[in-house]
């Protein structure tokens, strides 16, 4: 049975090709990358479940378990996501092929019909076709445009019910390998990267000694977590600058291995003490300088964090890559886009910052995310730093049912949080026409530090 399931699969590659059927999209595939059992067309509902009750179908050569045979008198919603499991399938394709009467079709209706329409033409299928007659000429088929037993078919976070594409993804994402960032201990929780606020915790006298607060931190605060994660997850050695520079003396023991043994990481569990990370974050702004400020990012100014950065990259002793860091200055959409793709798809996290040139302009607005791509609002900022760690890109289609079409994922206040990259880029170029000091400024404080990678 495995050369007739080869020739299922084949049969259904090609109904989903013939243009007039209507079946997928113009140009799509059959053989979906997606999960791999969606587009294809497979053995109907005719066999009960293993308790007697409902049916077993399978769909892409795998066996799903649908609560009724497929039918439009059913109204059988087996995964419960408002579409009912006759609508799943491609009623138009059956009605082509079957007549205006039907509610499904044979195997060797749908040979015949390609064989006749001269779709069939590969002869070393002609033995299988001969198998299927004798086997399951009248087993009836589907043509699936989506997974009766999946409430989210093509796997990319909107249901089928408000898919405008169920069977192929509507979503482009890039991120980070490491899915939890920074997984640091605050009170017993773990968080998402590093919160300003938590300097306040920290011995007094170190907040003097370093002459810092935690009002204008943001900025330190992310590029200490942009390099922990560097050390961490990109195998670049830091131990030389972590000795040269006193960080081995908020380590534990010593010899060190790393910088990372001076921030309180737990290799055991993949996870860092904060109390111990703030002592370094301390450290840090002896190299990366706050300076006084009334209002925003620009409290800790970009060069200070590229030159901390390069400074550390000089002692590399990574073997395959060079790596150059760069404060861009030019925040249009579409760049920004293209550098955060490629900065994320290399496992490089990428600093954003945002600031208000004049008191006038829009504050840049926070969302949360939860369950189907459902964002909300959450917070808003005048001026800060964050570290991007994801990009998520909507088809046109699906933009109409998120209500985005470019979605950043931040670490920001030990949170994970989400910017729209759209609203970001309509703020910090606003009035660039009129008003030339705000575009100057918007290049410098709102932008992002991206690491530039080349092999050795």
């Amino acid at each position: 049975m495995d050369h007739c399931r080869n020739y299922f699969s084949y049969l259904g590659n090609k109904l989903a090709y013939v243009p007039h059927l209507g079946y997928l999209s113009a140009g799509t595939p059959s053989t979906s990358k997606i999960k791999g059992y969606i587009c294809e067309w497979e053995n109907g509902a005719n066999t009960k479940k293993a308790d007697g009750t409902g049916v077993a179908v399978y769909i892409g050569g795998n066996k799903v378990l649908l609560n009724g045979k497929i039918a439009a008198s059913s109204g059988i919603d087996t995964d419960h996501d408002g579409v009912s499991d006759y609508n799943e399938v491609d009623v138009n394709a059956i009605k082509k092929i079957g007549g205006s009467s039907a509610q499904t079709i044979t195997w060797k209706q749908g040979h015949d019909y390609l064989n006749n329409k001269g779709y069939i033409s590969d002869k070393s299928y002609d033995k299988i076709a001969d198998l299927v007659k004798d086997l399951a000429q009248n087993q009836e088929i589907y043509p699936a445009k989506s997974n009766p037993a999946d409430v989210d078919s093509d796997g990319d976070d909107i249901k089928d019910a408000n898919d405008p594409n169920p069977n192929q993804s509507d979503v482009t994402v890039h991120k980070l390998s490491q899915e939890d960032y920074l997984k640091i201990i605050y009170n017993g929780e773990q968080r998402y990267g590093c919160d300003q606020s938590w300097l306040n915790d920290i011995d007094e006298e170190v907040l003097k000694a370093h002459d810092l607060s935690s009002t204008f931190a943001c900025g330190l605060v992310a590029a200490g977590d942009l390099i922990a994660y560097l050390n961490l997850y990109t195998k670049i050695n830091m131990k030389d600058f972590a000795n040269d520079n006193g960080f081995s003396k908020l380590a534990d023991t010593t010899p060190i291995n790393d910088l990372y043994n001076c921030y309180g990481y737990n290799e055991s569990n993949d996870t860092i003490d904060y109390y111990k990370y703030m002592n370094y974050i301390a450290k840090l702004s002896d190299i990366i300088k706050i300076y006084d400020a009334t209002d925003g990012a620009i409290a800790i100014g970009p060069n200070s964090i590229k030159s901390c950065l390069n400074k550390i990259f000089k002692y590399n002793s990574d073997s395959k890559y060079d790596y150059t860091v760069h404060w861009r200055n030019n925040n249009a959409k579409d760049k920004l886009k293209e550098r955060i793709r490629k900065s994320l798809g290399n496992n490089l996290p990428v600093i954003i910052s945002f600031d208000h040139p004049t008191p006038d302009q829009e504050d840049l607005k926070f969302y949360t995310k939860s369950g189907e791509v459902n964002f909300k609002d959450d917070t808003t900022t005048t001026s800060h730093y964050m570290v991007i760690t994801e990009i998520t890109e909507y088809s046109k289609d699906a933009a109409k049912v998120v209500g985005h079409s470019t979605m950043i994922k931040v670490a920001s206040w030990s949170r994970d949080l989400y910017v729209d990259l759209d609203e970001y880029s309509d703020i910090v170029n606003s009035d660039v026409d009129k008003k030339m000091f705000n575009h100057v400024y918007n290049n410098f404080a709102s932008n992002i530090l991206e690491i530039g990678r080349k092999k050795k």
